[in-house]
């Protein structure tokens, strides 16, 4: 097992972190976590982002690398049917911001992170500070969008278990 360390800045020409340095030197390794930390230096925003891999010819590992903490996670696992409707919904306003921002989608929330907050229901912006690795930078950030995502599933799984009850007004 090894570690290699990337300190990504924060690019004004792209809108985000160019990471393609992080995905050249992985393209032939085994990962076997990635971990983020976001900080700001001077002004400046930087991510570092940690891997641990095992190097070899053998394991090619695909250009897109997927930032999960593990490679088994299974969010059906752990999730519900109802609890995957808001995962999925998550992963993709996650995947759609994170092309329109050219960076990866795990240095806004891992799977596991989304996981979590699926799992956590949060209401309010504090609800989420509560979930590993989502700081006052992710909050500022995305906060209202996520909390508007879950909001509106939590919505429509209410009114799924009041039901709907049709009367015919007829037989009154």
């Amino acid at each position: 097992m090894q570690i290699k360390i990337f300190n990504l800045r924060f690019s004004d020409r792209i809108d985000g972190f160019d990471d393609e340095p992080v995905r050249d030197f992985l393209a032939d390794k085994e990962i076997i976590s990635l971990k983020e930390y976001f900080f700001i230096r001077k002004g400046v925003p930087f991510l570092t982002v940690i891997a641990t891999y095992k190097a070899g010819d053998e394991t090619k590992m695909p250009a897109k690398v997927q930032g999960r903490e593990s490679d088994d996670f299974e969010p059906r696992k752990i999730l519900d049917d109802s609890q995957m409707k808001i995962y999925n919904s998550l992963v993709e306003w996650r995947n759609e911001t994170a092309k329109k921002g050219g960076h990866p989608p795990f240095i806004m929330f891992s799977n596991q992170q989304v996981a979590d907050i699926v799992m956590k229901d949060p209401k309010t912006e504090n609800d989420l500070s509560s979930i590993k690795g989502v700081g006052n930078v992710k909050i500022a950030k995305y906060g209202k969008k996520v909390l508007e995502i879950v909001r509106k599933h939590r919505g429509k799984s209410a009114a799924s278990k009041q039901g709907t009850l049709w009367e015919d007004p007829e037989k009154k």
